[in-house]
């Protein structure tokens, strides 16, 4: 597992009489070391399961994992995202707030029969855990600061058996998951792949209060910082900036806008998005009227403020990724942000044993001066 990887790129075409593997070898999981269990997740195309995987770790001789596999009689552009998701998960290496990548089954050369193995996140998606979870909810708006009351009201941060149902969670949880998924979109951008798909059904809660951005099936690597459509794919149209509707341009600055509206969700405690609209042009002539959804009960004037610069028409006014790990981070005692540092310290060395590079941004809380995501080109932007 220490070998240097090569990075893919979602450009690469795979042809299934190509002799040429997908992935380098390191990643290739033998299908019988693979115990499948109940399935635990379903989207539009594809079915994530719970597995046990055998000597996936070193030391370990049995993890718990997830696997994800294709539905049956997908179409061909639903079996190119999911080895454009696979080429992504190689290329850019391990962080603690991404969904990672232990392996692949790969041997049988039809596509869709591919089984891709990530980490298992077991309490589930976030709109689903906000949705069931709301009235365990605890406004402290007025002492976020105060970490003892963290402690308090996060047992999922002390103890690593705390079932879902038991959790109570308050204001800081709601800040603190989104600057961790602030700081894993830096690390993607810092690695130019955009996620297309940044919304809360795609972010996943684990023990102490980690969350993990997953589903890269719509990521791409950008071209010069931007990513052109060219496929009739569908996309989430309640999530997608409004250049998308209109030129088919994608780049990490329409991320920046879904990500205002992962904020909204969040802080909204897993309410739906645009109530009401239904198709893409509904959804482009309201945010081209300069409609943006109002601020939730529970989010504070300054995070609301983040989301509205989040959606501002004109990309290069938005915030870096880098800029808003860095804002939310500062509205956390300063234990926390440290506690979560640590926790990211064995993905680091990860990476560098796997000869990744690793930068200034890589870090739980960046510096907003170690901006590394990608800028909008001229002739692109409003």
């Amino acid at each position: 597992m220490g070998k240097t990887r090569k990075p893919l790129t979602s450009n690469e075409e795979i042809n299934e009489s190509d002799d040429l593997p997908i992935m380098p070898s390191e990643y290739e999981f033998k299908l019988e070391k693979l115990t499948i269990g109940d399935q635990v997740g379903e989207g539009a195309f594809g079915i994530v399961r719970k597995a046990e995987a055998r000597d996936i770790y070193v030391h370990e001789p049995s993890t718990t994992v997830a696997v994800k596999t294709l539905k049956p009689h997908c179409s061909e552009y639903v079996v190119d995202d999911f080895i454009s998701e696979l080429k992504t998960m190689v290329s850019i290496g391990q962080h603690l707030n991404i969904v990672n990548l232990l392996g692949a089954v790969t041997t049988n050369r039809l596509k869709r029969n591919i089984i891709i193995i990530f980490e298992y996140c077991q309490h589930g998606s976030l709109d689903v855990f906000l949705t069931t979870n709301r009235s365990r909810f605890v406004d402290c708006s007025s002492m976020l600061r105060d970490l003892d009351n963290w402690r308090t009201h996060n047992p999922e941060g002390q103890r690593e058996e705390t079932p879902v149902g038991d959790i109570q969670f308050n204001t800081t949880s709601l800040i603190c998951w989104a600057a961790q998924v602030a700081t894993g979109m830096t690390y993607l951008a810092s690695k130019n792949v955009l996620h297309g798909d940044l919304a809360a059904r795609n972010v996943l809660l684990c023990d102490k209060n980690v969350v993990k951005i997953s589903d890269f099936g719509l990521s791409r690597t950008l071209y010069r910082g931007i990513y052109k459509k060219q496929s009739d794919s569908p996309v989430p149209i309640k999530w997608i900036a409004v250049e998308c509707f209109k030129e088919l341009v994608f780049s990490t600055k329409t991320d920046v806008w879904s990500y205002g509206v992962f904020l909204w969700e969040l802080f909204s405690l897993g309410a739906a998005p645009y109530p009401g609209v239904t198709n893409g042009t509904e959804m482009y002539n309201l945010l081209e009227t300069g409609h943006r959804m109002p601020k939730p009960d529970t989010c504070s004037r300054e995070m609301y403020d983040i989301m509205i610069r989040c959606w501002y028409v004109c990309p290069r006014r938005r915030p870096q990724f880098s800029e808003l790990a860095y804002i939310i981070n500062e509205m956390l005692p300063e234990e926390l942000k440290n506690f979560y540092v640590a926790l990211n310290g064995p993905y680091v060395k990860k990476n560098a044993l796997r000869g990744i590079p690793t930068h200034d941004e890589d870090a739980i809380v960046p510096n907003v001066s170690s901006d590394a995501s990608i800028r909008f080109p001229t002739g692109d932007s409003e």
